[in-house]
């Protein structure tokens, strides 16, 4: 929090490198005024970064520009390193190979109660359960850790279990219809609503769209990333969404972002003013 509060007010990027497990701890981490990007493991890697200037600069088109009704500001009686701000988080996990579809998904852990997971399927057939962590009421929490619940190869019984772990989680929950609604062309990826459609061009750069009272979609707004992105996923229950990304050694790099307004978790679209 301290890291986060003295970067929004300051306009400045903290690189904090630390020296991978067992040397050190493993967590090095980028926190800018708006963004911050932590490494996919706590092993030796190299971690590429886009430094972007402050919002109040001018110099970028900032991405998170309301302030969702459920933020306040914090008082004496509780910490005020957390008036931080509006703040994105980047949080990874490496998998092996090439992920080719990727999804949210709602397992009820107990009567009444939901969680949410990641579903992974990758190009040798294996799937993967991604699971975040902190949840609050089910709901991805503020600056949340990325962890592989479970990986299953192509025609075992786990992948099996797995996969019908899925298909009961969804055949439950009920997302909002976004089905009929036609999105850019050239653009693959997914509706945030009804009103904002998130995808990545042939080129890997990540688009935000949104579509007017008219039905028309307006000019999108870049997300600036380092990476290109290569399959991307919404998760519209708690306003955050997917990417991954592909590395030059067969690793599929998936990244959580996530949003938060003075250590309050938000949904993505309740920032933004398009």
């Amino acid at each position: 929090d301290g890291f986060s509060h003295m970067c929004n007010a300051r306009g400045i990027t903290w690189i904090r490198c630390d020296l991978p497990f067992p040397q050190g701890m493993g967590s090095t981490q980028i926190i800018g005024p708006e963004y911050t990007q932590r490494v996919c493991s706590n092993e030796s890697q190299a971690l590429s970064a886009l430094l972007l200037p402050p919002p109040s600069s001018s110099a970028h088109i900032p991405l998170l520009i309301n302030v969702p009704a459920a933020s306040r500001e914090r008082g004496a009686r509780t910490k005020t390193e957390q008036n931080c701000g509006a703040r994105c988080t980047m949080s990874s996990v490496p998998l092996n190979g090439q992920v080719v579809a990727m999804h949210f998904f709602f397992p009820a852990d107990t009567t009444g109660s939901k969680t949410t997971k990641m579903f992974a399927s990758l190009a040798d057939g294996s799937v993967t359960v991604i699971q975040a962590s902190p949840l609050v009421s089910g709901r991805i929490g503020v600056s949340p850790l990325l962890s592989i619940e479970k990986t299953a190869a192509s025609g075992t019984s786990t992948a099996q279990e797995i996969q019908a772990e899925v298909d009961a989680a969804q055949a439950v929950f009920k997302e909002p219809n976004v089905s009929d609604l036609c999105g850019p062309t050239a653009v693959s990826g997914e509706w945030l609503d009804m009103k904002h459609f998130l995808g990545f061009t042939a080129s890997g750069q990540l688009e935000l769209h949104k579509r007017g009272a008219d039905g028309q979609l307006r000019r999108p707004l870049a997300i600036p990333t380092s990476e290109h992105v290569c399959q991307l996923c919404v998760d519209r229950w708690s306003g955050s969404f997917a990417t991954v990304s592909q590395t030059c050694s067969g690793i599929s790099k998936v990244s959580l972002w996530s949003f938060a307004h003075n250590c309050i978790a938000a949904s993505l679209v309740e920032f933004l003013d398009l």
